[in-house]
């Protein structure tokens, strides 16, 4: 009651307050006070409202690591995960167990403590008897690291970049870590094994966020992360469909819908036109190539559809030549564009012939026995309507 305790180069850490659980590592009662200097209280098992103090009087930090507080000053901030002290073995609060609380050679706590600190105050060695101050300032806690600290980093390289595609659908990770030495690395994220070896590299083959870790045989940890994009997933084969219209005749359009499994975007060449949908109407005849992706570089398929030129069917005026009898037939003849010709005619006449390819020919149709109207049809290219003419045989 109404003293002011002076705790030095001490360390607190796997206590566990029984009862109440107030006071995890110190119990500071009524109206005394504390002052703590380079000291470390990290690790146990503490009230919430106040992680490591349960206390109703005033208490001193003075470059003193308290987890769970930020107090200012000189002190480090217990709240930021980066100052863990690193034990060599934290132990757990309320076992048995002691663990090892000696710092790790790449711990925060080296040099933290206070630069006027000397050893007319913390006395010549530490709790294990070695030299109390090693190099120009003494570090926090009740262990001093008798070498110089270890500062361990890594750097992460992606020479191939970080977007998969299907020209680059494995992706290396190189890790590169300093500081100390025989480092083990261990890589995690899909499709990674997770386990450390001394192998400082790894391939991604699918997106996500990697971490790499990296310990040295002084136990010190470091990580990072890389975060790849994009797909190696290739679209599926592009297939043309609805191909409606002509070129040349009629709407003078063809229209066509081109579908590929996985893809969202469409490009036509020549023209350079662009639709999510895969629908397009095309006023040009000719031979296009239809391209299929997913937004990726490199994952696409490719498709040919072909646009004819469309003809437009001219029928001739009908000539008649000889008698409609049967002892002396008559000939129909005419001239038309086209490439299937059709005579027809009373009592189911009929005639025709027929051109692998449109264009303008003369054809004629025998055997006209019988007087009336007879009629030529022509038919172009498909989807261009045809058209007739008549002649009337007396």
């Amino acid at each position: 009651d109404q003293t002011l305790a002076q705790i030095i180069n001490c360390t607190f850490s796997g206590n566990r307050a029984v009862g109440d659980g107030n006071g995890g590592a110190i119990f500071n009662y009524v109206s005394s006070g504390i002052l703590l200097q380079n000291s470390i209280i990290w690790g146990n098992d503490a009230v919430i409202r106040n992680p490591e103090f349960e206390n109703t009087s005033d208490f001193i930090l003075v470059n003193t690591l308290v987890k769970g507080i930020n107090p200012g000053g000189t002190n480090p901030d217990g709240t930021n995960p980066a100052n863990d002290p690193l034990f060599t073995a934290q132990p757990t609060p309320g076992l048995t167990t002691s663990g090892d609380l000696q710092l790790r050679l790449c711990s925060p706590a080296i040099n933290a403590g206070s630069p006027a600190t000397t050893t007319a105050v913390t006395g010549a060695t530490d709790l294990a008897g070695q030299p109390r101050i090693f190099g120009n300032r003494i570090d926090l806690g009740a262990y001093e690291v008798q070498s110089a600290p270890v500062s361990l980093s890594l750097a992460l390289a992606t020479p191939a970049g970080t977007t998969l595609s299907c020209s680059a659908a494995a992706l290396p990770v190189n890790a590169v870590a300093t500081g100390g030495s025989n480092f083990t690395y261990t890589f995690t994220g899909s499709g990674l094994p997770g386990t450390p070896s001394t192998t400082a590299s790894a391939t991604v083959s699918n997106a996500g966020t990697f971490t790499v870790a990296s310990q040295n045989a002084e136990g010190c940890v470091v990580s990072g992360t890389v975060t790849v994009t994009g797909s190696s997933t290739p679209v599926g084969a592009v297939t043309i469909s609805s191909l409606t219209g002509n070129i040349g005749c009629g709407s003078n359009q063809v229209a066509f819908n081109a579908s590929s499994g996985g893809a969202n975007q469409y490009v036509v060449m020549p023209g350079n036109l662009s639709a999510t949908s895969g629908s397009f109407t095309l006023t040009t005849a000719g031979t296009y190539t239809v391209s299929a992706g997913n937004g990726v570089s490199g994952c696409e398929q490719k498709g040919i559809v072909s646009i004819p030129q469309g003809t437009n069917a001219v029928a001739g005026p009908i000539l008649f030549s000889g008698q409609a009898s049967g002892a002396n037939p008559g000939k129909l003849s005419a001239t038309g564009t086209g490439s299937l010709f059709v005579f027809t005619g009373p009592n189911g006449f009929v005639f025709s012939t027929v051109h692998r390819t449109s264009g303008s020919y003369s054809v004629t149709a025998n055997g006209v026995t019988t007087p009336g109207v007879y009629t030529l049809t022509v038919y172009g290219t498909a989807g261009c309507p045809p058209v007739s003419s008549n002649v009337t045989v007396n």
